[in-house]
């Protein structure tokens, strides 16, 4: 891991993630500043697709803990993700991180969510439905595009469970998010 070669740190990132379990998860966090970009995208990638709250937890705080270049380069890291086993880490990300806090990353998710589509799962459906409760009533604008988003991506998901999700928003919640689902809604029927 300490190896001056970026294809020896690149191997070692990957043996952790793919046979490194729980154990391993800690090992990958010096790895997600290297200064090599495969180093880093197999770092971020052994954490993001391991799907449990422990590697999620590493990297949203390895997220909000960086700074500067470093938060750069690793949020767009995060966003370029678009695999399927991504989907814990995404949902865990829109329940727990503030959309304020970055949103740019905050919105990949969402969209990262929705380019799965219907293989995404209920967890990516729960992830959606926490989403929806964040809203700012001083940024009005920004708050009814991400609504509009979200529920786009639950129709995309296209599942019960996501169309069961949009109903229950177009009934009940803020007004922003009955109008956002009943948008999606009226086009479903």
């Amino acid at each position: 891991m300490n190896a001056p070669n970026w294809e020896v740190r690149r191997t070692a990132a990957y043996l952790l993630r793919e046979f490194g379990g729980t154990e391993g998860l800690k090992e990958l966090v010096p790895l997600l500043t290297d200064a090599e970009p495969l180093v880093r995208r197999e770092a971020v990638q052994g954490l993001a697709l391991n799907g449990s709250d422990e590697a999620s937890t590493l990297l949203l705080t390895a997220l909000s803990t960086s700074s500067g270049k470093a938060q750069q380069t690793l949020a767009s890291d995060v966003m370029g993700l678009r695999d399927k086993r991504a989907v814990p880490f995404f949902a865990f990300l829109l329940r727990r991180m503030e959309p304020k806090a970055m949103p740019h990353v905050y919105a990949a998710a969402i969209e990262a969510i929705a380019a799965i589509g219907p293989a995404a799962g209920i967890e990516a459906v729960a992830g959606l439905e926490s989403a929806f409760k964040h809203g700012q009533w001083w940024a009005p604008v920004r708050t009814r595009r991400r609504r509009t988003t979200i529920a786009a991506a639950l129709r995309k998901i296209g599942t019960p469970e996501a169309i069961e999700a949009l109903r229950t928003a177009a009934s009940s919640g803020p007004r922003g998010v009955r109008v956002a689902a009943r948008s999606q809604l009226s086009g479903l029927s």
